[in-house]
């Protein structure tokens, strides 16, 4: 069972930098088009979220210790998050 842990804890670093690899070029993308220049605050959010996983991974192998790292990590995830719906939601009733 230690194992699988391991592969999923593996699978989710490599799925994170994955995710972290399409969102920067899709930053640089958004700044044209109005309702997509707001998916940068989205497309941040997914960073952070790549970043909390990586950080996730490297304390559950041991090699870090942060605490509340992760809270504050989300928290921004959250704030990202909300940003993004907000600003979609003043476009969409323009």
């Amino acid at each position: 069972m230690v194992i699988f842990d391991a592969v999923l804890e593996t699978t989710n670093l490599i799925l994170s930098i994955v995710a972290i690899i399409i969102a920067i070029p899709l930053i640089r993308k958004s700044k044209n088009v109005i309702l997509v220049a707001y998916w940068r605050y989205l497309l941040t959010a997914l960073i952070l979220f790549g970043i909390f996983q990586i950080v996730s991974n490297l304390r559950t192998y041991g090699i870090v210790q942060i605490p509340y790292f992760t809270h504050v990590i989300t928290f921004f995830i959250l704030l990202f998050l909300l940003i993004t719906l907000i600003k979609t939601e003043n476009v969409a009733r323009e």
